[in-house]
């Protein structure tokens, strides 16, 4: 029998993928930045205890994020607030339980007592009740987590065996936004069977280089655009225009959609780290 909270859960997050092809775009109070942080860092506290199975309490905050997200929409408010954040994370934290009981019985109090922290941090947490820009939310540089509250990490969460594990929700949030259309030459590329087209999630500045793993810091391109950029081919300008290094031949303007806040700070860092290859800039090409 599937647990009653595991059901809760599943149900919600079926609700959220049915509405949210309706392409809305959320954001946050600043209260619920401020709940949603001890959450978004809560893989890594699982992590970090031998005694647990390995990726089974990875997931609780895209979880928590696309409940809140379904319970918004169910008010018909594109914004999430403090009193979401909270809701989803105890239907979350009902369902962690549930899951220790099947899979480790033997370390159900570990596992409720870590739920339990953080679920404090999440109702003692405070912060504005307007809803704020992502600018705000996500400000440039990055975030700790013992000097702000904010859904952002401040670099690539690392398992057990020191890989970078990479959230499939924020790549695919990208990649939902501009319906696998490539940011930079505005291509789809169209596959046979029920997928229909493919993209990718291009870090800007990578996991594994201390890059943050969140929207802000993704791109949506077409393999050939992610190969050149990931490997210095294409820089971006401050102002997003797509530049290719060895030419200095400057394209269109990259498409950004308008909940899509392109992190400049990551885009200066890509560049720096292939400016010793960068080109004056000779020509431009696409008048965008």
């Amino acid at each position: 029998m599937v647990p009653t909270a595991s059901r809760a859960v599943e149900g919600l997050a079926r609700i959220h993928e049915s509405l949210s092809r309706q392409q809305v775009q959320f954001t946050m109070t600043g209260e619920a930045a401020a709940k949603f942080w001890p959450v978004r860092l809560s893989a890594a506290r699982f992590d970090d205890q031998e005694s647990l199975p390995e990726d089974q309490f990875v997931r609780l905050d895209a979880h928590t994020h696309r409940i809140a997200a379904a319970l918004a929409l169910a008010e018909d408010t594109d914004v999430i607030t403090g009193g979401h954040i909270e809701a989803a994370w105890s239907l979350v934290a009902r369902s962690g339980r549930d899951r220790a009981r099947l899979l480790c019985p033997g370390a159900l109090g570990l596992v409720g007592g870590i739920l339990d922290e953080i679920g404090g941090q999440v109702r003692t947490a405070t912060g504005s009740p307007r809803a704020l820009p992502l600018r705000e939310l996500f400000p440039p540089g990055g975030l700790h987590a013992d000097s702000a509250p904010a859904a952002v990490p401040a670099s690539g969460v690392r398992d057990r065996k020191g890989r970078i594990r990479r959230d499939g929700a924020v790549v695919q949030d990208v990649k939902d936004w501009y319906g696998n259309q490539c940011q930079m030459c505005c291509s789809v590329l169209g596959i046979p069977g029920p997928r229909q087209a493919i993209s990718e999630g291009a870090h800007i500045r990578p996991l594994s280089q201390g890059g943050p793993d969140y929207t802000g810091n993704v791109l949506c391109l077409c393999p050939n655009c992610h190969t050149q950029f990931d490997q210095g081919g294409l820089y971006l300008t401050d102002d997003l225009r797509v530049v290719e290094t060895v030419t200095g031949t400057v394209r269109q303007r990259l498409e950004t959609e308008p909940g899509h806040d392109v992190g400049l700070e990551y885009v200066r860092w890509h560049r720096a780290r292939w400016a010793r290859y960068i080109q004056p800039v000779r020509q431009t090409r696409g008048g965008r």
